[in-house]
């Protein structure tokens, strides 16, 4: 009962945010750990919020630049944060293409207050460019503000957030002592906006230095674009740090401490010239590992809703299979 009126005031919240920033031009940006480090953002990815009322129907025209991502997509949110609308840059209406450039246009119709987003999932060698400038126009007429307070916007959003996202307590006592990759049920991601086209796995640590082993998939532009993992704070779902994985059909080793245990590194076979070292900050106090897979087609773990285990899991994907010393 305690948890469902937390849902219902979390959810009265979030409508209340929809409307105090619909009057104004995408006035909230996610590019972590400085902006909006919520809902387990991947360091490499910028998302950028604007809102709408009931029954809108909005027009949006603008250009991907391909060439510099792996993906875009842009989705709209109910006040549970949850999307139920969404295109990305295969499915989306395209009115040209060139070899760097992707120009596009589309139409949809809110069906309450909702949240729009735009995702760019920016390759290593652009991750210091700012996608502000690649957003849309929009049919709607809406407020510009300067770039410096749409960062003000979005320290201030991102410090809340996280405050009200500690009340939820989603995360269940028996959860914690799943020490290996899990799928969470899909109901579980309420009030964190997940990408539509992104599936997750989640694990909570046995020990505080452990060796995750993959073997990426192929990447392709009809399919698989990215995969990602990250060590975040269940709590607060803030990320301290992240690896994206952008080259298909590769094996990786990624070895995961506390910043503070780094030497440890020193005892356990460490090859400093392959392997990748990801870490929690030191105060970190809820350490959780996510992987996330971004993917177009409705395949593998996309097909799944519920919790679902390893040993399913290995059935269907690479698995990031967990080694603890």
């Amino acid at each position: 009962m305690l948890s469902c009126i937390r849902k219902i005031l979390f959810q009265y919240f979030v409508k209340n945010l929809y409307r105090k920033y619909e009057p104004y031009y995408f006035p909230i940006m996610a590019k972590a750990p400085k902006y909006l480090n919520y809902a387990y953002p991947d360091f490499s990815v910028q998302y950028f919020i604007t809102t709408f009322g009931e029954n809108e129907t909005i027009t949006i025209e603008g250009i991907i630049p391909k060439y510099k991502i792996n993906f875009f997509s842009f989705t709209l949110y109910e006040k549970n944060g949850l999307p139920y609308y969404s295109k990305n840059d295969y499915t989306i209406n395209i009115m040209k293409e060139t070899e760097e450039l992707i120009y596009y246009k589309e139409t949809f119709t809110t069906l309450e207050y909702s949240a729009l987003i735009i995702r760019f999932y920016v390759k290593k060698q652009y991750e210091n460019d700012n996608f502000y400038n690649y957003l849309p126009s929009l049919s709607e007429n809406k407020i510009f503000q300067k770039f410096e307070a749409v960062e003000q916007n979005s320290v201030k959003v991102g410090n809340i957030l996280q405050d009200r996202i500690k009340e939820q307590n989603n995360i269940k006592e028996e959860s914690l002592q799943n020490h290996y990759f899990f799928k969470p049920a899909r109901d579980k991601l309420n009030n964190l906006f997940p990408n539509a086209n992104a599936e997750y796995l989640i694990a909570f640590p046995k020990t505080f230095l452990l060796l995750i082993t993959i073997k990426t998939e192929v990447f392709t532009q009809e399919d698989y674009r990215f995969i990602g993992f990250m060590t975040s704070n269940y709590e607060t779902t803030a990320t301290d740090n992240s690896i994206s994985l952008e080259e298909g059909d590769t094996n990786y080793r990624i070895w995961v401490c506390f910043k503070k245990d780094i030497k440890l590194l020193q005892n356990v076979p460490f090859d400093p010239l392959v392997d990748k070292v990801l870490c929690w900050d030191d105060t970190n106090k809820h350490p959780i590992l996510v992987y996330r897979e971004v993917r177009i087609q409705k395949k593998g773990l996309q097909l799944l809703d519920d919790e679902t285990e390893p040993s399913e899991l290995r059935k269907i994907m690479n698995y990031p299979e967990i080694e603890y010393f």
